[in-house]
């Protein structure tokens, strides 16, 4: 009987020195970007079908879309213009999402 444990500890040792493999965590869900944006801080406005026009920062963008924060409580149709300032140039946009006041943004490729 004394070597059942003897083998019980060789087990507990071999059990405890064996290096741990943490368990896969579950992914959050996150819209996936071709491309990283960058931080833009820009004065813009979003012109609206309507003829209505709503300023915004835009937060940041890429080649692709921006992400924008309103002035004031708007719910955006599905596509409106956004132009920046600084850029001098409206480029047409598709609605992603918003939450409140932020705005996600996908740059259409046809020019205004």
């Amino acid at each position: 009987m004394s070597r059942a444990p003897d083998k019980l500890t060789e087990r507990l040792k071999r059990l405890a020195s064996a290096p741990t493999v943490d368990a896969p965590r579950p992914k959050k869900f996150t819209a996936q970007r071709a491309v990283d944006r960058t931080p833009a801080f820009k004065f813009g406005r979003v012109s609206l079908p309507t003829g209505e026009e709503v300023r915004c920062v835009v937060k940041d963008m890429s080649p692709f879309g921006a992400k924008i924060v309103l002035e004031g409580a708007f719910t955006l149709p599905p596509h409106a213009t956004l132009t920046i300032e600084q850029m001098g140039r409206g480029r047409r946009v598709a609605i992603e999402w918003q939450e409140g006041p932020e705005v996600g943004l996908s740059f259409d490729p046809t020019p205004v």
